[in-house]
């Protein structure tokens, strides 16, 4: 079961997390890849540090998810969807 959060509701639901960020992307070979991250806000962009290896599949594939395991509401995941953009310091998801 899953609860839809309107667009200008994510930032509180973000700010009610209660966890890193679970970065979703997908390898070369179309495997799933996972990492943890801090997420911040910049402006209406989500902001997190990333590796070479999360950096290299959003080249390829900038279509990507973050999981939040721990939301504000109780047995719910916190679930966005987006692009991500990358510079030299760090992941962008909008």
């Amino acid at each position: 079961m899953s609860v839809k959060v309107e667009l200008g509701e994510v930032r509180d639901q973000v700010a009610a997390c209660r966890s890193c960020a679970y970065l979703l992307t997908v390898t070369a070979d179309g495997r799933p890849h996972a990492v943890s991250l801090e997420m911040e806000w910049d402006g209406d962009v989500l902001v997190g540090g990333a590796g070479r290896s999360t950096a290299a599949n959003i080249g390829r594939s900038p279509e990507v998810s973050l999981v939040w395991p721990e939301s504000g509401r109780d047995g719910y995941a916190l679930i966005v969807d987006g692009r991500a953009a990358r510079d030299e310091r760090s992941v962008a998801t909008a």
